[in-house]
């Protein structure tokens, strides 16, 4: 249940879903940044599995293997206005089991 709405975290990722994922589901998934979807996070099952950008809407469809699935979202936020840094680095982890 925490993972279907929006906890009011600075970047965080929401499950569209009515219930607890299997093994081979699609998850819709949306990308929050301060509380609002974010198109153009890259998001990944894992560091090295298939990822996808979130759209217009910040929703992606992610399938689910079985086991421990790792949904890692990152966004890189370009900074211009401070000398200091060149850009900000989001990111969200959801980790859950399948069978």
């Amino acid at each position: 249940a925490l993972t279907q709405r929006a906890l009011g975290q600075q970047f965080e990722l929401v499950l569209h879903q009515g219930q607890a994922p299997h093994a081979g589901d699609w998850l819709d998934i949306e990308v929050r940044l301060n509380g609002q979807p974010l198109p153009g996070a890259r998001v990944s099952l894992g560091e090295s599995g298939p990822a996808a950008l979130s759209d217009a809407k910040g929703r992606v469809k992610m399938q689910t293997v079985q086991g421990v699935n790792h949904i890692q979202a990152i966004y890189r936020q370009p900074v211009q206005d401070d000398p200091r840094l060149t850009e900000r680095s989001y990111e969200a982890l959801l980790s859950f089991g399948t069978h």
